[in-house]
């Protein structure tokens, strides 16, 4: 339609309502271009939340067994692909608690 789609932009209106501002979310959520690679690509170091079904065979591949264990079921969620989304959006809900502290 000779519009260039922006993922960061699809992601938000996919996401409907989770996040309240497509600037913030920009500037704080990560979308990974290699997504293959992303075990290797999240700053374990920082204040990271991660969400993705496959977290764990990525951590692996990274080797960060270690660290899924440790943050899986609070800074890393394994959702699972066939829900509703609710265990997205309480988890959401917890970020967004621990975010503010």
């Amino acid at each position: 339609m000779g519009k260039e789609i922006q993922p960061m932009e699809l992601i938000f209106e996919l996401c409907d309502g989770a996040f309240e501002n497509l600037d913030w979310m920009m500037k704080e959520v990560q979308y990974m271009k290699d997504p293959t690679s992303r075990g290797d690509q999240i700053d374990f170091e920082g204040d990271f939340y991660y969400a993705d079904d496959l977290a764990e065979y990525y951590l692996t591949l990274a080797d960060k067994t270690e660290l899924f264990a440790r943050h899986s079921g609070k800074r890393i969620l394994v959702p699972d692909p066939d829900s509703t989304g609710e265990d997205l959006l309480r988890w959401l809900d917890w970020c967004a608690s621990k975010l503010q502290g």
